[in-house]
């Protein structure tokens, strides 16, 4: 699915492990939790999630399941019939909270909208929730992708197009095996934050963070799981990499959960990018 970033222009990408499913033992709760990372996510605008695999903790499966809710939620609630039919794994989505992004609450008149793309009688068409399929035209990429599309009408004749969407549509979902293989694969360019409860309170750091943030308009934020924090499972040089933060300060609760971190935390990059 196209994702374009809307969130003033601060390019977010958030990291989180596979094991922030494994203390929940129903797939109710492992839905529950999944819409709560949608809907922090969606809040500030992120533009990419990456998921790594807890080696420890995260347990078989989780990833994909995350994977596949999040891929669902994402996904405009008038194509979800056709893009994921009925699967055992999405029986409970329905217990989540809605994103209502920009790219779900287009209006059935809506020349640009969203469209499921699949292949019939040798040509590429599009559920996009109109009465019925139209064909699609001047498409290369491949069937079952979920793509913007121009409604047109010309000569009696209605079609598709492939189009722009110009306001915010979702985030990107990337898997990792490991965290060593994320941090690898990280680009230089972007602000990074590794979020600990062992951190530096970001009260005392802030503004060195805000200038970074708004000079180089890019941050990662990663985040540790429910049993182990990034401080337990990354050596001293990777430690260098970036910020160690701690956004929770003064936390009067033993733990705080990663979904409940991931909110309070974007929070706080959303207003330092802007102060």
């Amino acid at each position: 699915m196209s994702v374009q970033n809307r969130a003033g222009g601060l390019h977010i990408s958030v990291s989180i492990p596979d094991s922030i499913l494994s203390e929940k033992d129903s797939l109710l709760l492992k839905t529950q939790i999944t819409g709560y990372i949608a809907r922090a996510l969606a809040i500030f605008g992120a533009e990419e999630l990456k998921i790594y695999h807890d080696a420890k903790y995260g347990a078989k499966g989780d990833m994909e399941l995350l994977e596949l809710i999040l891929r669902y939620v994402l996904t405009p609630p008038y194509l979800r019939k056709q893009a994921f039919g009925m699967r055992k794994e999405l029986k409970y989505v329905g217990t989540m909270p809605p994103v209502t992004i920009p790219s779900h609450t287009v209006e059935k008149n809506d020349r640009i909208r969203f469209g499921h793309v699949f292949k019939q009688r040798g040509g590429m068409f599009v559920h996009a929730g109109l009465d019925r399929p139209i064909e699609l035209v001047g498409f290369t990429g491949d069937a079952g992708d979920i793509i913007p599309v121009e409604i047109v009408e010309a000569r009696g004749r209605l079609y598709a197009r492939p189009a722009s969407f110009s306001k915010y549509s979702g985030f990107s979902i990337r898997k990792f095996h490991s965290l060593s293989s994320l941090l690898g694969s990280l680009e230089g360019g972007s602000a990074v934050i590794f979020t600990s409860r062992v951190g530096r309170p970001v009260s005392e750091v802030y503004l060195d963070i805000a200038g970074e943030i708004k000079s180089k308009g890019s941050v990662e934020v990663l985040f540790g799981g429910p049993k182990s924090g990034l401080e337990d499972v990354l050596g001293d040089e990777q430690r260098k990499m970036g910020h160690w933060l701690n956004t929770v300060e003064g936390q009067q609760v033993k733990t705080v959960r990663t979904e409940e971190a991931l909110l309070i935390t974007l929070g706080i990059i959303n207003m330092l990018y802007r102060i």
